[in-house]
């Protein structure tokens, strides 16, 4: 297929039409030193180079006129106060953040060159007033950050490129192409990048769906480049894309869903049989709204469930839909919900597509301890493995907590201990091997009051939407056959993981402290 062709002339000529802060205004009406004074261009911008300035409070470009009342407005504004405030003070300086109290701004600075062109986007994000000293009068600087990495546009191929790390790498649709929203880009508006707005449109019918923490999650593989290189029109592109995408428009038009939920069911597909596949994609495309509405709104159970969007979670949605359980409590829920997990991680294991045909949970269960059985025959007669990650210093809190409740409590630190505890168990521990051996869970085995229990304490990867300190939870406690464990139990490891959580922050508090 031949790569679509960018024409330079064209590119600048569109970039010359829009209302960016000309060499004559700079000149004429600003004058370069004034304007090197409050942060903007200092010298004479460079042949073709294009500079605009956006009000994202006006969601706006500034003409010159507006530009220079932005100035009066704020810059000479921040000085005569602030002049007013220190005078007669030993102060050399005062930095002033841009928030609420000032319009901000975005300067992008378009560069174009023989065969490509460069966009840089910066963000203002604060005021330095600078006191007067010796003769010298104060002065107001407004400092700016790069907002988003610089990008490159090449002309003759199409690709488009942002900085990272050193290096360019494809620019995915999720991001802007200038810092702009697409209806305001200086570029998308061009016949060339109809089909880029296209895929952007998508995006934003699926974001308008689904609450922010879904969007952030949601993956969006599709480059701009991939649009100039892959196909004329959108299915073609997303079939080019993604050769598995087939098999998913053999069973519904792709034409009903965005091309984000598309890539949902592509990967559903090959975890599924042909039957549930299509009752799956049957499912979600008569429930999609239901699903956003009952299952991700703030106060519903299933809205602390959900870190990243992905086909499982919708999987888990539709057998709730399917599934009658035995109540709707939040307990009820979460021994679905475990079992769910169960099936979809022992179906990966085995490399068996699920199929589910139960309608009641006891049917669901049935289905589960077929797999488990599977599960824990293949695990015995696989090769032993030892879990090296428990030795670290990651689960030594967990080991030490332990330890001090004096619980007679064995940690399953190989792959043949767990498969041994699933079998004794009947339950599908021993299908928890890649978990344990990535370090996500850690498995023991407890006696308790003449009663044996499971016990799964897990260091998540990553805690979604804070910034605190990874911290262990108690996931999972079962005796046999998935039997719920007494509340004495629960308190008991309860207080476990609470005690390893309080030594890992001593440990923090420690290392922060000698560093």
């Amino acid at each position: 297929m031949t790569n679509k062709v960018l024409n330079r002339n064209t590119i600048l000529e569109h970039i010359q039409s829009k209302m960016h802060i000309s060499d004559s205004y700079i000149e004429s009406h600003y004058k370069l030193n004034r304007l090197k004074d409050v942060g903007l261009y200092g010298s004479r911008p460079e042949e073709d180079m294009h500079v605009f300035y956006f009000s994202k409070t006006d969601n706006k470009f500034l003409t010159g006129y507006e530009l220079s009342e932005y100035m009066d407005k704020h810059v000479h504004q921040v000085k005569h106060q602030l002049d007013t405030l220190f005078e007669g003070q030993n102060v050399s300086s005062v930095s002033i953040n841009v928030d609420n109290k000032f319009d901000t701004l975005l300067q992008i600075t378009i560069k174009v060159m023989d065969d490509y062109l460069s966009i840089t986007i910066l963000n203002l994000i604060r005021f330095v007033y600078h006191m007067p000293f010796e003769s010298k009068s104060s002065y107001v600087n407004m400092h700016w950050k790069r907002m988003l990495n610089d990008r490159l546009i090449w002309f003759n191929t199409g690709d488009i490129l942002q900085q990272f790390k050193g290096r360019y790498v494809p620019l995915s649709l999720a991001h802007d192409l200038d810092g702009l929203p697409f209806e305001h880009s200086l570029l998308l508006d061009l016949p060339e990048f109809q089909i880029h707005c296209d895929f952007k449109h998508e995006i934003e019918r699926f974001y308008k769906s689904y609450p922010y923490y879904v969007q952030r999650s949601a993956k969006v593989s599709l480059s701009y480049g991939d649009i100039f290189s892959l196909g004329s029109n959108r299915n073609e592109i997303i079939l080019n894309k993604w050769k598995t995408m087939s098999k998913v428009t053999a069973v519904t038009n792709m034409n009903k869903f965005t091309f984000i939920e598309l890539n949902f069911l592509r990967t559903a597909q090959p975890k599924l049989s042909d039957t549930e596949f299509r009752k799956f994609v049957n499912w979600y495309r008569n429930n999609r709204n239901t699903v956003v509405k009952n299952y991700l709104d703030d106060e519903s159970y299933w809205h602390s469930y959900v870190t990243d969007m992905d086909w499982s979670y919708l999987y888990t949605m539709y057998l709730y839909d399917k599934i009658i359980l035995p109540t709707n409590n939040d307990a009820d829920k979460e021994d679905f919900r475990n079992t769910v997990h169960d099936i979809i991680l022992m179906s990966k294991t085995l490399r068996k597509k699920i199929e589910v045909r139960a309608t009641g949970f006891k049917g669901l269960l049935r289905y589960h301890d077929e797999l488990s059985y599977k599960s824990r025959l293949k695990q015995l007669r696989s090769n032993n493995i030892t879990f090296s990650v428990l030795k670290t210093e990651q689960w030594q809190p967990v080991k030490l907590a332990v330890r001090r409740s004096k619980l007679k409590m064995d940690l399953l630190d190989t792959s043949t201990k767990l498969g041994l505890e699933g079998y004794n168990m009947n339950h599908c521990v021993g299908s928890y091997v890649w978990s344990v051996d990535k370090g996500y869970s850690c498995i023991y085995h407890l006696e308790y009051d003449g009663k044996p229990y499971t016990i799964e304490i897990t260091y998540p990867n990553k805690v979604y939407k804070t910034k605190e300190p990874r911290i262990y939870q108690l996931r999972q406690v079962y005796g046999h056959h998935n039997s719920k464990a007494p509340d004495e139990v629960l308190e008991h490891m309860r207080n476990i993981v609470k005690e390893a959580n309080k030594i890992a922050m001593d440990q923090r508090t420690k290392q922060k402290k000698i560093a």
